[in-house]
């Protein structure tokens, strides 16, 4: 007689709520984040509002059930997590909220000035529409420079873009968008303020102290 294994992946539908924990399922709900397995996440896939992580191999099964012919495993814990940014600067609050600048963190996730995050590249006639990346690099500080020179109520700089243009259309003059004040804690440089007005070298060199930052 022959043996058969059969072996059953078997999906739930989750009913989601803040730091719940539910079994094997699926989540497309756009502000809940889901995590899978049972040790440190080893990567992600993501749409628009929500990321999936995922371990590397399986977390051992909840249940096991046996006959002589067959063996059933189902049941793999997965843990689901509200996902906000209520500032909207591109980085979630939770990293917002954690202990390493470098991800995001030691920041005010009600601050949208304090992740130096700009449209890359430089805003202009001929480039009215880039795109921020959750990430602080090197072309967001040449993003920056592009706009030193720029003042509110002022003409054009050399670069021929001018602080009160909006042309990427979101109802922000494009100079405050490349915008920063110093932070006021010395000690957290990477901590950005909000605008005062002017891009001048001094929003180049606190967009300098961000790079590396990175909230994907």
């Amino acid at each position: 007689m022959k043996k058969f294994i059969l072996t059953f992946s078997i999906f739930l539908t989750s009913v989601l709520a803040t730091g719940g924990v539910v079994f094997a399922g699926t989540a497309t709900s756009t502000n809940y984040k889901l995590f899978t397995g049972d040790s440190a996440s080893k990567g992600y896939a993501s749409s628009t509002n929500y990321k999936s992580y995922s371990v590397t191999g399986q977390g051992g099964p909840v249940g096991v059930t046996t006959s002589s012919n067959y063996k059933v495993q189902a049941g793999l814990v997965r843990r689901y997590q509200n996902i906000t940014d209520a500032d909207g600067d591109g980085c979630d609050d939770v990293k917002e909220l954690g202990g390493d600048w470098h991800l995001g963190g030691q920041r005010d996730p009600n601050n949208p000035w304090d992740f130096g995050d700009v449209p890359t590249p430089a805003i202009s006639a001929s480039n009215p529409n880039p795109s921020k990346n959750k990430s602080i690099t090197l072309s967001d500080v040449s993003a920056v420079l592009f706009y030193v020179g720029t003042s509110a109520g002022g003409g054009p700089n050399a670069n021929g873009v001018d602080y009160d243009n909006d042309f990427n259309a979101n109802g922000i003059p494009d100079g405050r968008e490349y915008d920063r004040t110093p932070s006021t804690n010395p000690n957290e440089k990477w901590r950005s303020g909000p605008p005062n007005g002017a891009v001048t070298l001094q929003d180049v060199s606190i967009a300098l102290a961000q790079v590396g930052t990175n909230c994907n």
